[in-house]
């Protein structure tokens, strides 16, 4: 199949097209692997400890609170379960 550069096609249509998953379906899927392979570490393991602790001081940030790498793998987590 040839795919002339001159037509307009949609990004999920291309990577439909040539058998590829869309970029954040292949991040998500990496992101739970690394979190399933860190949950399988020992508990003295420093990634694992981070992984799992929560800051008991800091400064207040204003506005919208940061994405985490922690929320994001939850709601991608309950996304592919759901």
């Amino acid at each position: 199949m040839t795919i002339i550069l001159f037509y307009k096609i949609r990004n999920e249509e291309f990577l439909r097209l040539i058998g590829l998953s869309p970029v954040m379906e292949i991040l998500i899927e990496r992101n739970l692997l690394w979190v399933g392979h860190v949950h399988g570490m020992d508990n003295n393991r420093l990634t694992r400890r981070i992984l799992y602790s929560q800051l008991s001081k800091g400064k207040i940030n204003h506005g919208r609170p940061r994405l985490k790498f922690k929320g994001t793998a939850k709601k991608e987590h309950e996304v592919v379960r759901n």
